[in-house]
């Protein structure tokens, strides 16, 4: 039984179906072809004249916005675009706060004279002058100036 041959099967010829039968299938198949699988059919939108509204876009990029929303825009693109020099780029960024509390103690030590200590300063300077001595003369004295004006001024 190992070496003997199996016989091919051949497969029958297909039974002929009458005109009545096939018309009965082509029924049940148009049948089947005309019903959606949805009950509502998708159909793609046509934007043309007269159909479909196009969808909401995005316009905020053509919009005239407002002179100080422009300005503003603009200047932080010029600043990343320009090279600023250090000497300039330094007044950009406060200080932190313990650095900040070592300036003003500093200032403190040199700030100007009140009107009052100014007055007493005088009026000290005019009793020595009666009295017939020479005034004291305390020097130039060392302050810091914060005026605008006094920034480009050389010394």
């Amino acid at each position: 039984m190992a070496g003997a041959k199996q016989a091919k099967k051949i497969q029958k010829a297909p039974l002929k179906m009458s005109a009545s039968d096939n018309k009965k299938k082509n029924k049940k198949a148009l049948k089947h072809a005309r019903q959606p699988r949805n009950l509502i059919e998708s159909t793609p939108k046509a934007f043309t004249v007269g159909k479909a509204i196009l969808p909401k876009r995005d316009l905020t990029r053509y919009v005239k916005w407002p002179k100080y929303i422009r300005i503003q825009r603009q200047e932080k693109i010029l600043l990343q675009r320009l090279r600023i020099p250090p000497s300039v780029n330094q007044f950009a960024h406060t200080l932190d706060k313990q650095t900040t509390i070592k300036l003003f103690s500093l200032m403190h030590k040199y700030r100007p004279e009140t009107k009052v200590q100014k007055k007493l300063r005088l009026l000290n300077a005019a009793k020595q002058h009666v009295e017939g001595q020479k005034p004291k003369k305390s020097g130039k004295t060392h302050v810091y100036r914060i005026w605008l004006e006094t920034c480009d001024q050389t010394y």
